[in-house]
């Protein structure tokens, strides 16, 4: 539901009451760019007829199919206006005031209402991602199974299609992709993290995040001239990072978040939460690490006994 049919809604009780309280005729109206339009009462009805007013207009009387009537702007709301139908002589000037004050108030209390509900649903939509990946840290072993259902929650929540998870490879010093979504993994190839010109490989050296909003006119480009570029879209790149308790912080791999749905570039609210999952990532990236060098010594455990047992038997 839309701020204005919320606001309609209320309005649609409220100035009734207020017409039998003043005994006129009462109207609300929105300038909305383009068009005047009724916000209350009738808000669903096309008007065959509509005052010539905009935002910036003073109050003043104007004839209307019905009579004439004072027309005065809600100056909590922009675009907002309130007819007062006049009923025999005089001014209704310093009422019409008070009574758009009195809308005014009422529009000014919707709308910190929606944006408070709005930003609730933000924080519950993260709280739930942080619990779903905890559940899936802790139900699920493979580092490959865990990364795609990771990514494609994240990518989710923050309204990305396209994302992909790197993880460092120490030994080949090269950053290669475990989970990808919205795009072919085969087409990624192994990011040397000397790269000058991956953004990724320098999220991962410098340890910080790297973002890019393409509308913002200061914003610069972080590709190379002679290499990458990432004009067009925004993007979100940000460090998965390990510290040992008591150890400094270290790099293991890196988010890459692109290709937004709606507005194109990613929030502040956005960095933070993927920064807080990207630390979540490192501990499972290096607790899959040590499952595997366990069970790789296991193994040659087990060999070395067997052979030790062979030995024996000759």
């Amino acid at each position: 539901m839309t701020e204005d049919a919320i606001a309609g809604g209320r309005l649609e009780r409220l100035v009734p009451a207020l017409e039998r309280l003043t005994g006129a005729r009462l109207r609300v109206w929105r300038f909305d760019g383009q068009a005047v339009r009724p916000l209350a009462p009738d808000r669903e009805i096309s008007p065959t007829w509509t005052p010539p007013l905009n935002g910036q207009d003073a109050g003043r009387r104007l004839d209307t199919p019905q009579g004439p009537a004072w027309f005065e702007p809600v100056r909590e709301a922009d675009g907002v206006w309130l007819e007062v139908g006049e009923q025999g002589a005089g001014s209704r000037e310093q009422e019409s005031a008070a009574l758009a004050q009195i809308i005014g108030s009422v529009l000014g209390a919707e709308r910190d209402a929606a944006q408070v509900a709005a930003e609730l649903s933000e924080r519950y939509e993260e709280i739930d991602l942080i619990y779903t990946i905890s559940e899936i840290l802790g139900h699920t072993i493979r580092l490959d199974e865990a990364a795609q259902r990771i990514l494609s929650e994240v990518s989710t929540v923050v309204r990305a299609r396209r994302a992909t998870l790197l993880v460092h490879d120490p030994e080949q010093r090269v950053l290669r992709l475990v989970a990808a979504r919205g795009m072919e993994p085969k087409t990624v190839d192994p990011i040397e993290v000397d790269d000058p010109c991956s953004v990724a490989a320098r999220v991962f050296r410098e340890m910080r995040i790297v973002s890019y909003d393409p509308t913002d006119a200061k914003a610069v480009n972080p590709g190379c001239p002679e290499g990458r570029n990432y004009r067009g879209q925004a993007f979100l790149s940000v460090p998965v990072l390990y510290a040992a308790p008591g150890a400094r912080g270290r790099p293991i791999g890196v988010i890459n978040l692109t290709d937004r749905l709606g507005e194109d570039a990613f929030t502040a609210g956005d960095r933070k939460l993927v920064a807080a999952i990207a630390n979540q990532i490192g501990a499972a990236v290096e607790n899959a690490r040590l499952v595997a060098r366990d069970l790789s010594q296991q193994r040659v455990r087990r060999e070395l006994e067997l052979a030790h047992d062979l030995q024996l038997k000759l």
